[in-house]
């Protein structure tokens, strides 16, 4: 990773951008594997180099996909280790990795300190939603789902026709039919 007469600058952008490298072409290859990604990392931190957020957010990605919960939450002590501050974008890939790791309580958690942290208003909140209500919808709990159409709604956000058509699917395919007529 590290060039022998390269500054501690280059050798930084070098190690983040061999993560960007690793990760897309694990990515669009058949075989997703989140080993190479990490040696990397692990050489990075060897090194004393912070890592960007960006580069954490591409781990949690790929963990996500992969379903690797433990991943996930090891970096997000990585993050609070190094004091790295998770930005909107970062917050919403967090989310999504935790639903399809199937933790919904943690990707609410997740969800509330972003509000807390940036408001309903600076949110790009109709997709925060919108994470939520697909991965409850495949954990197949549409009134989870609901609960957070309201709530949101009470706040004036409101989720796209997709996810809502999504979530009354769902429900009814879930045996909950006539909680899926009320959700309109």
């Amino acid at each position: 990773i590290l060039a022998a007469n390269s500054t501690d600058n280059e050798s930084l952008e070098l190690s983040n951008n061999s993560i960007y490298r690793q990760a897309h072409s694990e990515r669009i290859s058949n075989e997703i594997s989140l080993d190479p990604v990490l040696r990397i990392y692990r050489q990075m931190i060897q090194f004393k180099f912070k890592p960007r957020i960006t580069t954490i957010t591409r781990i949690i990605r790929l963990a996500g996909r992969l379903r690797r919960p433990g991943i996930v939450e090891d970096m997000l002590r990585e993050c609070e280790r190094l004091h790295i501050v998770f930005d909107t974008r970062s917050f919403e890939v967090l989310m999504f990795a935790q639903m399809q790791c199937g933790r919904s309580d943690e990707a609410e958690e997740t969800l509330r300190r972003a509000l807390q942290q940036f408001g309903y208003d600076a949110l790009d909140t109709p997709r925060f939603l919108n994470v939520m209500l697909f991965g409850y919808c495949r954990l197949k709990r549409p009134l989870e789902a609901n609960r957070l159409v309201k709530q949101f709604s009470a706040n004036g956000v409101e989720a796209n026709s997709s996810a809502l058509s999504f979530l009354v699917g769902t429900a009814a395919k879930s045996g909950f039919i006539l909680d899926a007529k009320e959700f309109f």
